[in-house]
């Protein structure tokens, strides 16, 4: 799995899996690669800006592949996975995860979904930041004040108010 490095290399990849290629009837993805395992089907799905992973736990007969070996896709449960801002190299984890179930395995990873479908603008992405930065330094406020808010009402209640050194709430 190592030498999967791109999605022409994925594609290929799981061709030699086992997976059948189809030409998808939508326009949003230009492959389609599939695979059933016993009632479970895994579609990997290539599109411009990403990988999509449609999976059928009970399939029941949502594929339908013509004659030109054009697949219409319908149902099941589609997973996004855009490159842009991901956390993973999406490849590679499309990679393993069809992996894994051309042996029989459902991973975890299939149902999360990673990146966005676009990339924000520079302007737009400095608020996000700054709101961020905000947000955090506000939460970390209000934990700090209800800590102090704690700590002032045990000493009110279970001392009667005294602080000490003749200080009183």
């Amino acid at each position: 799995m190592d030498q999967v490095k791109s999605a022409k290399d994925l594609f290929v990849f799981l061709v030699r899996r086992g997976y059948r290629y189809c030409k998808p009837a939508s326009r949003v993805w230009s492959s389609a690669l599939i695979m059933r395992q016993g009632e479970s089907v895994l579609c990997v799905l290539f599109r411009k800006n990403g990988l999509d992973m449609r999976f059928y736990e009970s399939y029941g007969g949502e594929i339908f592949v013509d004659s030109k070996n054009v697949a219409s896709i319908s149902g099941g449960e589609l997973y996004r996975n855009h490159y842009n801002e991901s956390e993973n190299f999406i490849v590679m984890k499309v990679a393993t995860v069809a992996f894994c179930f051309s042996k029989g395995i459902v991973r975890d990873e299939l149902r999360t979904q990673d990146g966005r479908s676009y990339k924000l603008n520079q302007r737009y992405q400095v608020i996000r930041e700054h709101s961020s930065e905000a947000f955090q330094r506000r939460s970390q406020e209000m934990r700090e004040a209800a800590e102090q808010r704690s700590i002032y009402k045990y000493i009110r209640d279970d001392c009667g108010g005294y602080m000490g050194d003749g200080q009183w709430l």
